[in-house]
């Protein structure tokens, strides 16, 4: 029996050795260049402290892309004339839509945008960055070559039931995380030739992208991509606001619920063998 005993704590050390933290790397490192995207519409309450969380960053080698997506609210010009008040011109490019194109189309086209080698950080424009050091730590991360994407755990207003946490390497390698738990949440971090190595059509649903749960898909076809490549920030470095009144899980949770579903059913693709592939390869 204590045979017995020894030997699943023995596998249980292995299994939580095996768990995909993220390197934390020490002393002065090289700032790899990040690309924060920010879609948003009708945020003229949350701009502010989306903007000023992002341009707090005790990093330099970012900058930014942000989509005001045809708001009614004058979430646009608010931006433009916080960016002016602030000189922040250099750092950011906004981008106005004259008609409403949706989360997804907006995410795509601005990950289109970017070099391969450039790191993309995702900020919804009602949501905001927990920590001054948040870009800094992804780019520790970063500094392991292992390290293709990541993803994190982040703190809303009334999160009871914390859902993000490490996965399996084992199952990350054999592409099985489909079949884990939701647990790949903010902040979603990655390679732009990555995400641009994935053909367009798999973001569509009958010729349009889909409308609802953008991060679920994308997470799907990221880890595809970088299997045991993604790697967890177990640091809280994102506000998920959930005080929004028009997110997506207030006034189209069934909708989302069901496409959510839908997509992990859908089948995976091919995983890639090195970064080779996407830096220089990209669609």
């Amino acid at each position: 029996m204590k045979q017995f005993f020894l030997g699943v704590f023995s596998l249980f050390t292995l299994f939580a050795r095996e768990l995909n933290y993220a390197p934390k790397a020490r002393g002065v490192i090289e700032e790899k260049p990040i690309v924060v995207i920010v879609p948003s519409y009708n945020n003229k309450s949350f701009y502010q402290k989306n903007l000023e969380s992002i341009f707090s960053q005790n990093y330099s080698n970012f900058r930014v892309i942000y989509t005001n997506d045809a708001s009614s609210d004058g979430t646009g010009e608010l931006v433009e004339a916080f960016v002016k008040a602030h000189g922040y011109e250099h750092k950011i490019k906004v981008i106005h839509n004259a008609e409403n194109k949706g989360c997804f189309y907006n995410v795509y086209h601005m990950i289109h945008s970017c070099s391969p080698e450039e790191i993309v950080c995702k900020v919804d424009g009602d949501d905001w960055l927990n920590s001054k050091n948040a870009l800094k730590r992804v780019n520790q991360a970063y500094a392991d070559d292992r390290v293709w994407m990541t993803y994190g755990s982040d703190k809303s207003n009334y999160q009871r039931f914390p859902h993000s946490k490490p996965a399996p390497v084992v199952v990350l390698k054999k592409g099985k995380h489909r079949n884990l738990s939701w647990r790949f949440s903010h902040m979603r971090t990655f390679y732009a030739g990555l995400y641009q190595s994935i053909p367009k059509e798999h973001w569509l649903k009958n010729g349009e992208f889909y409308s609802v749960s953008e991060d679920t898909l994308q997470m799907m076809y990221l880890i595809d991509r970088a299997r045991d490549h993604v790697f967890f920030i177990p640091e809280i470095i994102y506000f998920y606001n959930t005080d929004n009144p028009i997110n997506d899980f207030k006034i189209k949770l069934k909708l989302q619920q069901r496409t959510a579903r839908e997509m992990r059913r859908l089948p995976p693709i091919e995983g890639l063998l090195s970064k080779e592939e996407f830096l220089y390869n990209g669609e």
